[in-house]
């Protein structure tokens, strides 16, 4: 990534030492090789800028539909765990819902039959622990 972000700066230099070490070669006077040298490296760092642009523009593209696809993939798996709960659970549960208690009905619980020392001691136990 970092390279890219150089990549103008990069290409601009790298023209620049090509163009001045062909022109040295030539014997060319050195003010019309400096002179050459900018002009190259000007129109490189453009070159370099437009292509990191494309290029940033691409990376960006990919990890945008990436993210979307995880997130489809997501939403997918969601959808499946929820279709599957459906399934299982076709009838609401309304188990406790309803009671049907009247006055005077007698459930069928005596108070007497139960130990209730035994409750009692429990639940002095659990509050100890």
């Amino acid at each position: 990534m970092q390279y890219v972000r150089r990549l103008p700066l990069l290409l601009a230099l790298m023209s620049g030492i090509l163009t001045g070490l062909a022109g040295h070669s030539q014997r060319i006077p050195n003010n019309e090789n400096i002179f050459r040298m900018c002009i190259v490296m000007f129109v490189f760092y453009i070159a370099g800028f437009l292509m990191r642009n494309t290029i940033m523009s691409i990376i960006k593209e990919n990890r945008r539909k990436a993210a979307e696809i995880e997130r489809e993939k997501k939403l997918a798996e969601i959808e499946k765990q929820k279709g599957d709960s459906d399934t299982n659970n076709d009838m609401p549960d309304t188990k406790g819902l309803k009671l049907d208690f009247t006055v005077g009905d007698n459930v069928g619980i005596d108070i007497n039959d139960q130990n209730l020392e035994d409750v009692a001691n429990f639940i002095r136990n659990e509050l100890n622990q």
